[in-house]
């Protein structure tokens, strides 16, 4: 296997200011919303499995 040893440069001060104010600050003004988003899709999916659960006890009692 290639052993890849890559080198980079050190960000300005003014390259991190630029990044944080463009690409940086869409995804941390959205990051909330995106956690919410997950957060009610993992819950619902949760609630449905176990609805589904409870209708197939309901079927084969």
């Amino acid at each position: 296997m290639v052993d890849k040893s890559y080198t980079y440069k050190e960000a300005t001060p003014e390259e991190i200011k630029e990044w944080q104010e463009t690409e940086g600050k869409w995804w941390a003004d959205r990051a909330l919303s995106f956690v919410a988003i997950a957060s009610v899709l993992q819950f619902s999916t949760l609630l449905f499995m176990m609805f589904n659960f409870w209708v197939i006890s309901l079927m084969t009692n």
